[in-house]
Protein backbone atom coordinates (compact mmCIF):
# COMPACT_ATOMS: atom_id res chain seq x y z
CA UNK A 1 0.00 0.00 0.00
CA UNK A 2 0.74 3.25 -0.51
CA UNK A 3 1.41 6.21 2.30
CA UNK A 4 2.64 9.93 2.98
CA UNK A 5 0.57 11.11 -0.27
CA UNK A 6 1.86 8.46 -2.58
CA UNK A 7 5.63 8.89 -1.66
CA UNK A 8 5.89 5.82 0.59
CA UNK A 9 5.14 2.43 0.10
CA UNK A 10 4.32 0.09 3.08
CA UNK A 11 5.65 -4.05 2.68
CA UNK A 12 4.02 -6.24 4.99
CA UNK A 13 6.13 -9.31 6.06
CA UNK A 14 3.79 -11.70 7.07
CA UNK A 15 4.24 -12.57 11.09
CA UNK A 16 6.68 -15.46 12.65
CA UNK A 17 8.11 -15.31 8.75
CA UNK A 18 11.79 -14.54 9.95
CA UNK A 19 13.88 -14.93 12.94
CA UNK A 20 15.46 -11.86 14.51
CA UNK A 21 18.43 -10.99 12.64
CA UNK A 22 17.22 -12.87 9.00
CA UNK A 23 17.87 -10.95 6.30
CA UNK A 24 15.45 -10.43 4.00
CA UNK A 25 15.42 -9.38 0.08
CA UNK A 26 13.01 -7.75 -1.12
CA UNK A 27 12.79 -7.00 -4.91
CA UNK A 28 11.42 -3.72 -7.08
CA UNK A 29 11.61 -2.30 -10.09
CA UNK A 30 10.09 0.97 -10.93
CA UNK A 31 10.11 3.37 -13.92
CA UNK A 32 11.16 7.36 -13.06
CA UNK A 33 10.05 9.97 -15.50
CA UNK A 34 12.40 13.00 -15.78
CA UNK A 35 11.29 16.45 -16.84
CA UNK A 36 13.76 18.34 -18.40
CA UNK A 37 14.32 22.32 -16.99
CA UNK A 38 15.67 25.39 -17.55
CA UNK A 39 19.70 25.31 -16.41
CA UNK A 40 19.38 28.77 -14.87
CA UNK A 41 16.55 27.01 -12.57
CA UNK A 42 17.48 25.18 -9.36
CA UNK A 43 16.48 21.28 -10.34
CA UNK A 44 17.53 18.23 -7.64
CA UNK A 45 16.03 16.07 -9.65
CA UNK A 46 16.11 16.46 -13.56
CA UNK A 47 17.84 17.61 -16.53
CA UNK A 48 19.56 20.76 -17.54
CA UNK A 49 22.32 22.24 -19.14
CA UNK A 50 23.07 18.71 -20.50
CA UNK A 51 23.33 17.08 -17.12
CA UNK A 52 20.88 14.84 -15.62
CA UNK A 53 20.69 15.02 -12.02
CA UNK A 54 19.44 11.70 -9.97
CA UNK A 55 19.21 12.05 -6.16
CA UNK A 56 17.07 9.40 -4.56
CA UNK A 57 16.43 7.91 -7.77
CA UNK A 58 15.00 4.79 -6.08
CA UNK A 59 12.93 3.63 -2.78
CA UNK A 60 15.28 3.42 0.08
CA UNK A 61 14.40 2.28 3.13
CA UNK A 62 12.78 4.87 6.00
CA UNK A 63 14.06 5.43 9.60
CA UNK A 64 12.60 3.93 12.32
CA UNK A 65 12.30 5.52 15.73
CA UNK A 66 14.24 3.78 18.30
CA UNK A 67 11.85 4.83 20.80
CA UNK A 68 8.49 5.33 19.10
CA UNK A 69 8.94 2.45 16.85
CA UNK A 70 6.84 4.40 14.02
CA UNK A 71 8.51 5.22 10.52
CA UNK A 72 9.55 8.56 10.05
CA UNK A 73 7.82 9.49 6.77
CA UNK A 74 7.85 13.62 6.63
CA UNK A 75 7.85 15.06 3.60
CA UNK A 76 10.99 17.54 2.84
CA UNK A 77 10.08 20.81 1.66
CA UNK A 78 11.68 23.44 -0.66
CA UNK A 79 14.01 24.80 1.87
CA UNK A 80 15.91 22.34 3.72
CA UNK A 81 17.33 18.63 2.66
CA UNK A 82 14.67 15.97 0.91
CA UNK A 83 14.93 13.14 3.30
CA UNK A 84 15.79 11.36 6.00
CA UNK A 85 18.01 8.38 5.72
CA UNK A 86 20.03 5.50 7.19
CA UNK A 87 23.35 3.97 5.99
CA UNK A 88 23.42 1.53 4.20
CA UNK A 89 25.71 -0.23 1.29
CA UNK A 90 25.25 0.28 -2.48
CA UNK A 91 26.03 -1.70 -5.43
CA UNK A 92 25.04 0.14 -8.75
CA UNK A 93 25.02 -0.48 -12.35
CA UNK A 94 24.39 2.23 -14.60
CA UNK A 95 23.77 1.83 -18.48
CA UNK A 96 24.12 4.89 -20.65
CA UNK A 97 24.81 5.85 -24.28
CA UNK A 98 28.74 5.30 -24.94
CA UNK A 99 29.00 9.20 -25.10
CA UNK A 100 27.70 9.75 -21.97
CA UNK A 101 29.88 9.65 -18.55
CA UNK A 102 28.70 8.76 -14.75
CA UNK A 103 29.89 10.66 -12.01
CA UNK A 104 27.90 8.41 -8.43
CA UNK A 105 28.76 8.11 -4.96
CA UNK A 106 30.89 5.84 -4.08
CA UNK A 107 33.89 4.55 -6.48
CA UNK A 108 34.00 3.01 -10.12
CA UNK A 109 34.54 -0.34 -10.55
CA UNK A 110 34.73 -0.85 -14.13
CA UNK A 111 33.06 0.31 -17.10
CA UNK A 112 32.11 -2.58 -19.98
CA UNK A 113 30.28 -2.57 -23.01
CA UNK A 114 26.24 -3.61 -22.36
CA UNK A 115 23.61 -4.05 -24.56
CA UNK A 116 21.33 -1.18 -25.30
CA UNK A 117 18.42 -1.14 -22.76
CA UNK A 118 15.72 -0.98 -26.27
CA UNK A 119 13.69 -3.74 -27.70
CA UNK A 120 16.18 -4.39 -30.49
CA UNK A 121 18.64 -5.43 -27.73
CA UNK A 122 16.52 -8.16 -26.41
CA UNK A 123 18.47 -10.43 -29.29
CA UNK A 124 21.70 -11.59 -27.36
CA UNK A 125 23.31 -11.47 -30.89
CA UNK A 126 23.02 -8.11 -30.57
CA UNK A 127 26.77 -5.74 -30.38
CA UNK A 128 27.13 -3.78 -27.33
CA UNK A 129 27.11 -0.38 -27.93
CA UNK A 130 25.66 1.12 -24.49
CA UNK A 131 28.53 1.44 -21.48
CA UNK A 132 28.16 -0.15 -18.14
CA UNK A 133 29.17 2.18 -15.51
CA UNK A 134 29.74 -0.12 -12.02
CA UNK A 135 30.57 1.46 -8.69
CA UNK A 136 29.90 0.08 -5.10
CA UNK A 137 30.12 2.00 -1.75
CA UNK A 138 30.70 1.27 1.76
CA UNK A 139 28.40 3.15 4.31
CA UNK A 140 26.31 5.63 2.74
CA UNK A 141 23.15 7.66 3.44
CA UNK A 142 21.89 7.87 -0.39
CA UNK A 143 23.12 7.14 -3.75
CA UNK A 144 23.39 10.46 -6.21
CA UNK A 145 23.83 9.60 -10.21
CA UNK A 146 24.64 12.73 -12.38
CA UNK A 147 24.91 11.73 -16.10
CA UNK A 148 26.39 13.74 -19.36
CA UNK A 149 27.60 13.76 -22.44
CA UNK A 150 29.39 17.09 -21.40
CA UNK A 151 31.80 16.10 -18.35
CA UNK A 152 35.49 16.60 -18.40
CA UNK A 153 37.57 16.30 -15.64
CA UNK A 154 40.17 17.23 -13.76
CA UNK A 155 41.54 15.31 -10.75
CA UNK A 156 44.12 15.75 -7.68
CA UNK A 157 44.59 13.93 -4.58
CA UNK A 158 43.96 14.60 -0.65
CA UNK A 159 46.38 11.92 1.04
CA UNK A 160 45.64 8.57 -0.36
CA UNK A 161 41.86 10.19 -1.55
CA UNK A 162 41.32 10.55 -5.38
CA UNK A 163 39.33 13.65 -5.63
CA UNK A 164 37.74 14.87 -9.21
CA UNK A 165 36.05 17.42 -10.17
CA UNK A 166 33.57 16.88 -13.34
CA UNK A 167 32.46 20.11 -14.92
CA UNK A 168 31.54 21.41 -18.33
CA UNK A 169 33.04 23.00 -21.40
CA UNK A 170 34.67 26.31 -21.27
CA UNK A 171 34.56 26.01 -17.17
CA UNK A 172 38.07 24.38 -16.94
CA UNK A 173 39.93 27.23 -14.90
CA UNK A 174 36.81 27.03 -12.36
CA UNK A 175 36.43 22.77 -12.72
CA UNK A 176 40.43 22.55 -11.70
CA UNK A 177 39.94 24.98 -9.09
CA UNK A 178 37.38 23.01 -7.55
CA UNK A 179 39.68 19.94 -7.04
CA UNK A 180 42.28 21.99 -5.67
CA UNK A 181 39.81 23.69 -2.98
CA UNK A 182 38.07 19.88 -2.39
CA UNK A 183 41.55 18.31 -1.68
CA UNK A 184 42.56 21.22 0.61
CA UNK A 185 39.39 21.00 2.40
CA UNK A 186 39.80 16.90 3.09
CA UNK A 187 42.92 17.55 4.30
CA UNK A 188 41.91 19.60 6.79
CA UNK A 189 39.06 18.27 8.35
CA UNK A 190 40.64 15.12 8.71
CA UNK A 191 43.60 16.49 10.37
CA UNK A 192 40.92 18.27 12.40
CA UNK A 193 38.01 16.06 13.21
CA UNK A 194 38.84 11.85 11.97
CA UNK A 195 39.98 11.02 8.72
CA UNK A 196 37.50 11.13 5.35
CA UNK A 197 35.97 7.69 5.43
CA UNK A 198 35.94 6.47 1.59
CA UNK A 199 38.94 6.48 -1.03
CA UNK A 200 37.22 9.24 -3.73
CA UNK A 201 35.47 12.49 -3.71
CA UNK A 202 33.70 13.62 -6.53
CA UNK A 203 32.83 17.31 -6.99
CA UNK A 204 29.74 17.96 -9.98
CA UNK A 205 28.59 20.78 -12.01
CA UNK A 206 24.81 20.67 -11.82
CA UNK A 207 21.72 22.36 -12.14
CA UNK A 208 21.10 24.11 -8.67
CA UNK A 209 22.17 27.67 -9.43
CA UNK A 210 24.83 29.21 -7.45
CA UNK A 211 24.44 26.94 -4.50
CA UNK A 212 26.29 23.33 -3.54
CA UNK A 213 24.18 19.79 -2.38
CA UNK A 214 25.63 17.37 -0.18
CA UNK A 215 25.87 13.54 -1.01
CA UNK A 216 27.80 10.30 0.18
CA UNK A 217 31.36 10.73 -1.55
CA UNK A 218 30.54 13.70 -3.62
CA UNK A 219 28.69 16.94 -3.47
CA UNK A 220 27.38 19.28 -6.66
CA UNK A 221 27.93 23.01 -7.37
CA UNK A 222 25.77 25.21 -9.51
CA UNK A 223 26.59 26.09 -12.86
CA UNK A 224 26.83 29.82 -11.64
CA UNK A 225 29.65 29.12 -9.37
CA UNK A 226 31.74 28.34 -12.48
CA UNK A 227 31.12 31.28 -14.07
CA UNK A 228 29.47 35.32 -12.63
CA UNK A 229 29.50 33.65 -8.79
CA UNK A 230 33.14 32.07 -9.12
CA UNK A 231 34.45 34.10 -5.92
CA UNK A 232 31.57 32.46 -3.93
CA UNK A 233 33.17 28.41 -4.82
CA UNK A 234 35.81 28.08 -2.72
CA UNK A 235 33.88 29.04 0.45
CA UNK A 236 30.97 26.65 -0.76
CA UNK A 237 33.25 23.84 -1.25
CA UNK A 238 34.50 24.27 2.09
CA UNK A 239 31.04 24.13 2.97
CA UNK A 240 29.74 21.15 1.44
CA UNK A 241 32.87 19.38 1.96
CA UNK A 242 32.37 19.33 5.89
CA UNK A 243 29.09 17.81 4.74
CA UNK A 244 31.07 14.07 4.29
CA UNK A 245 31.19 14.79 8.17
CA UNK A 246 28.43 16.34 9.26
CA UNK A 247 25.54 14.52 7.75
CA UNK A 248 26.90 11.73 6.04
CA UNK A 249 29.41 10.33 8.70
CA UNK A 250 27.11 11.46 11.53
CA UNK A 251 23.22 11.86 10.75
CA UNK A 252 20.62 13.41 11.89
CA UNK A 253 17.33 14.26 10.97
CA UNK A 254 17.32 17.20 8.49
CA UNK A 255 13.70 17.49 8.57
CA UNK A 256 13.57 17.84 12.30
CA UNK A 257 16.47 19.05 13.22
CA UNK A 258 18.24 20.94 10.09
CA UNK A 259 20.35 23.21 12.15
CA UNK A 260 22.81 19.73 13.90
CA UNK A 261 24.39 19.15 10.70
CA UNK A 262 24.43 22.30 8.88
CA UNK A 263 25.41 24.59 11.84
CA UNK A 264 28.58 22.34 11.99
CA UNK A 265 29.62 22.29 8.18
CA UNK A 266 29.30 25.81 8.44
CA UNK A 267 31.52 26.59 11.27
CA UNK A 268 33.65 24.23 9.75
CA UNK A 269 34.62 26.56 7.30
CA UNK A 270 35.83 28.74 10.30
CA UNK A 271 38.30 26.36 10.39
CA UNK A 272 39.04 26.04 6.59
CA UNK A 273 39.74 29.61 6.58
CA UNK A 274 41.87 30.01 9.84
CA UNK A 275 44.10 27.03 7.94
CA UNK A 276 44.10 28.71 4.89
CA UNK A 277 44.47 32.82 5.49
CA UNK A 278 45.02 32.93 9.20
CA UNK A 279 43.33 33.54 12.36
CA UNK A 280 42.45 37.15 11.55
CA UNK A 281 40.72 36.33 8.31
CA UNK A 282 38.52 33.33 9.79
CA UNK A 283 37.49 35.94 12.64
CA UNK A 284 36.41 38.29 9.96
CA UNK A 285 34.20 35.55 8.36
CA UNK A 286 32.11 34.46 12.08
CA UNK A 287 31.60 38.24 12.58
CA UNK A 288 30.67 39.39 9.25
CA UNK A 289 28.93 36.08 7.65
CA UNK A 290 27.15 34.83 10.87
CA UNK A 291 27.19 37.47 13.90
CA UNK A 292 26.40 40.45 11.49
CA UNK A 293 23.73 38.31 9.29
CA UNK A 294 21.82 37.20 12.77
CA UNK A 295 22.02 40.75 13.94
CA UNK A 296 20.36 41.99 11.49
CA UNK A 297 17.68 39.39 11.11
CA UNK A 298 16.73 39.95 15.15
CA UNK A 299 17.25 44.13 14.57
CA UNK A 300 14.63 43.05 11.87
CA UNK A 301 12.48 41.23 14.59
CA UNK A 302 12.91 37.76 12.44
CA UNK A 303 15.10 36.26 15.20
CA UNK A 304 14.17 32.47 15.86
CA UNK A 305 14.67 29.26 18.04
CA UNK A 306 17.64 27.08 15.94
CA UNK A 307 16.30 24.04 17.54
CA UNK A 308 12.91 23.13 15.24
CA UNK A 309 11.57 21.55 12.02
CA UNK A 310 12.36 23.12 8.52
CA UNK A 311 8.66 23.85 8.54
CA UNK A 312 8.67 26.10 11.14
CA UNK A 313 11.30 28.93 9.33
CA UNK A 314 9.15 31.86 7.46
CA UNK A 315 11.76 33.58 4.94
CA UNK A 316 15.08 33.21 7.93
CA UNK A 317 16.27 29.87 7.39
CA UNK A 318 19.45 30.34 6.19
CA UNK A 319 20.10 32.97 8.52
CA UNK A 320 18.83 30.85 11.15
CA UNK A 321 19.71 27.07 11.19
CA UNK A 322 23.08 28.05 9.06
CA UNK A 323 24.42 31.18 10.42
CA UNK A 324 23.07 31.31 14.08
CA UNK A 325 23.53 27.45 14.68
CA UNK A 326 27.13 28.31 13.26
CA UNK A 327 28.04 30.88 15.66
CA UNK A 328 27.02 29.10 18.92
CA UNK A 329 29.93 26.35 17.94
CA UNK A 330 32.00 29.55 17.56
CA UNK A 331 30.82 30.71 20.97
CA UNK A 332 30.80 27.08 22.55
CA UNK A 333 35.02 26.94 20.88
CA UNK A 334 35.90 29.98 22.64
CA UNK A 335 33.76 28.87 26.10
CA UNK A 336 35.26 25.14 26.28
CA UNK A 337 38.93 25.92 24.62
CA UNK A 338 40.16 24.83 21.33
CA UNK A 339 41.05 21.61 22.43
CA UNK A 340 38.31 20.43 24.26
CA UNK A 341 35.97 21.78 21.33
CA UNK A 342 38.02 19.50 19.06
CA UNK A 343 37.82 16.80 21.86
CA UNK A 344 34.19 17.08 21.64
CA UNK A 345 34.03 16.86 17.53
CA UNK A 346 36.23 13.75 17.19
CA UNK A 347 34.28 11.99 20.61
CA UNK A 348 31.24 12.72 18.48
CA UNK A 349 32.30 11.67 15.16
CA UNK A 350 33.46 8.25 16.52
CA UNK A 351 30.51 7.71 18.68
CA UNK A 352 27.92 8.02 15.80
CA UNK A 353 29.87 6.99 12.97
CA UNK A 354 27.02 5.85 10.43
CA UNK A 355 24.50 5.97 13.07
CA UNK A 356 22.36 9.14 13.92
CA UNK A 357 22.65 11.24 16.62
CA UNK A 358 19.99 13.98 17.88
CA UNK A 359 20.77 17.45 19.91
CA UNK A 360 20.69 15.68 22.55
CA UNK A 361 23.46 13.09 21.81
CA UNK A 362 25.02 16.29 21.09
CA UNK A 363 25.11 17.89 24.30
CA UNK A 364 25.37 15.51 26.04
CA UNK A 365 28.98 14.96 24.96
CA UNK A 366 29.54 18.95 25.45
CA UNK A 367 28.24 18.87 28.76
CA UNK A 368 30.86 15.62 29.45
CA UNK A 369 33.82 17.60 28.26
CA UNK A 370 32.82 21.31 28.68
CA UNK A 371 30.99 20.69 31.67
CA UNK A 372 27.48 22.25 33.34
CA UNK A 373 28.06 25.68 31.72
CA UNK A 374 27.60 24.59 28.24
CA UNK A 375 24.11 24.06 28.77
CA UNK A 376 23.43 27.89 29.63
CA UNK A 377 25.07 28.92 25.83
CA UNK A 378 23.19 26.30 24.26
CA UNK A 379 19.54 27.06 25.95
CA UNK A 380 20.28 31.18 24.99
CA UNK A 381 21.36 30.20 21.54
CA UNK A 382 19.66 27.22 20.26
CA UNK A 383 16.34 26.63 22.23
CA UNK A 384 15.34 29.95 22.75
CA UNK A 385 15.17 33.13 20.56
CA UNK A 386 17.09 36.39 21.81
CA UNK A 387 13.98 37.23 23.84
CA UNK A 388 14.55 34.04 25.64
CA UNK A 389 10.93 32.83 24.01
CA UNK A 390 11.08 28.95 23.09
CA UNK A 391 9.60 27.47 20.01
CA UNK A 392 6.47 28.51 18.81
CA UNK A 393 4.11 25.25 17.80
CA UNK A 394 4.75 25.11 13.68
CA UNK A 395 2.22 25.74 11.91
CA UNK A 396 0.63 22.14 10.05
CA UNK A 397 2.01 21.81 6.86
CA UNK A 398 -0.87 20.82 4.21
CA UNK A 399 -0.56 16.82 2.86
CA UNK A 400 -0.06 17.29 -0.99
CA UNK A 401 -2.68 15.15 -2.86
CA UNK A 402 -2.21 12.46 -4.37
Amino acid sequence: SYEAANTAVHIVVPPDSLTPNEPIRVGMQWRLSVLPFDEDRYTLLGSAGGVLSLPLFYPVLAVRDAETGQWLLDLGLVQGDAAYTQAALYDVTAIVPPNYAVAGSGSLVTVSDARAPTPEADDATAPPVWKAWHMVSGPAREFVLFVSDQYRQSETYAGDVRVVSWYRPGEETAGRAAAEYAATALRIYSDMFVPYPYAELDVVAGPIEFRGMEYPGLFELGYKLYGVNADELEFRIAHEAAHQWWYNLVGNDPVNTPWLDEGLAEYSTYFYSERTRGEAAADRLAQRRWQAAWEATRDRGLDDVVNQPVEAFQGNYETIVYGKAAFFHHLLRQAMGEDAYLTLLRRYSEAFRFREATPDDFMALAEEIGGPQVRTLYDKWITHDDEGRPARAPVPTPTPQP
